[in-house]
């Protein structure tokens, strides 16, 4: 809407239409770029759910409903994703899809630490074994006089849930590639990072299972991202790492991952928190060091392969 007393936007010629039939479709040539908004005169510019899809946080021009459903299928699979079929539930989920792959790496690498940008540019991990080591020395012998959050017992771990569609069974076909770009892979694939103790991961999808059988597609980022990837006909990959650990550890293992990934790459809503010497550390520090765990997760990934888990693998589901 024009702030009061703003010139008027002059309108187009008459001898060229600026509007599209309602069941028109956009051209090949035009996939991929922000559709231009027309308006009428004397009306306000109005954006429809499909329009506009949020994504990390940030508006970003989604194709509009006019694209076939056929079509969209089509386009997914052109860029390399594998889609199930196009619904009235998954359309908004692809469109949401389909606006990431079209952006492309460089639009998702933005959002990471300056560290990890680095590392991912040039395919250098910084060797940070002995900051590593420091943090799990404190809490493998930890100050029992210390008020530790949620105690001392070592039953935690940090896990990292994986989007299918990108790795494309990475230990599989990792052979073939670089380190360097199935370091690139793994990074790109990483959408959540938690800690947990016993079945904590398997939450976020019994959470997702709910939204899954009603049909709908409400919840966090997080759940929504669980709902496309089973849309897809495929399954969540849960990466567990660095285990046995006091709560306390894990939190800040889980801390210097999401700083060094950045928050506007991942669904984790907030950051982490850190405690022993790592959170007297600069945070240039805690990031080097969530580099350097982060390509120890990829080892522990292509060492253990990769599994998926789907509705039907979920307590309860179907």
């Amino acid at each position: 809407m024009a702030e009061p007393g703003s010139p008027a936007v002059p309108l187009s010629p008459a001898s060229r239409s600026t509007h599209r039939h309602a069941g028109e479709h956009l051209e090949e040539g035009e996939w991929g770029r922000a559709p231009t908004k027309r308006h009428g005169p004397g009306t306000e510019a109005t954006t429809s759910p499909e329009d506009a899809a949020i994504q990390d946080g940030r508006a970003c021009t989604a194709p509009p409903r006019p694209v076939s459903d056929e079509a969209l299928r089509r386009r997914l699979q052109a860029l390399g994703d594998d889609p199930g079929p196009v619904t009235e539930l998954t359309r908004r989920l692809y469109l949401r899809r389909l606006e990431e792959l079209v952006r492309g790496p460089r639009g998702r690498s933005a959002g990471h630490s300056p560290e990890l940008a680095a590392a991912l540019r040039t395919g250098h991990v910084p060797d940070c074994a002995q900051d590593e080591l420091a943090l799990a020395r404190q809490f493998d012998r930890p100050d029992r006089s210390r008020r530790w959050r949620e105690g001392l017992v070592k039953s935690s771990f940090n896990y990292l849930l994986l989007d299918p569609r990108t790795t494309q069974n990475l230990p599989l076909r990792s052979h073939r590639l670089s380190p360097a770009k199935c370091f690139r892979t793994f990074v790109k694939a990483i959408f959540y990072v938690g800690k947990g103790t016993r079945a904590r991961p398997y939450c976020h999808l019994a959470e997702a299972l709910s939204q899954h059988r009603a049909g709908t597609q409400k919840g966090c980022p997080k759940v929504r991202r669980i709902l496309e990837i089973w849309a897809s006909g495929q399954g969540v990959i849960s990466v567990h790492c660095f285990q046995s650990t006091v709560p306390a550890e894990a939190y800040t293992r889980e801390g210097c991952l999401v700083e060094a990934l950045g928050l506007q790459t991942i669904t984790n809503q907030r950051k982490g928190n850190c405690y022993g010497v790592a959170a007297s550390w600069p945070a240039e520090r805690r990031r080097r060091l969530g580099v350097h765990m982060l390509h120890r997760a990829m080892r522990i990934f292509l060492a253990e392969g990769e599994r998926q888990l789907r509705p039907a693998d979920i307590q309860g589901g179907r």
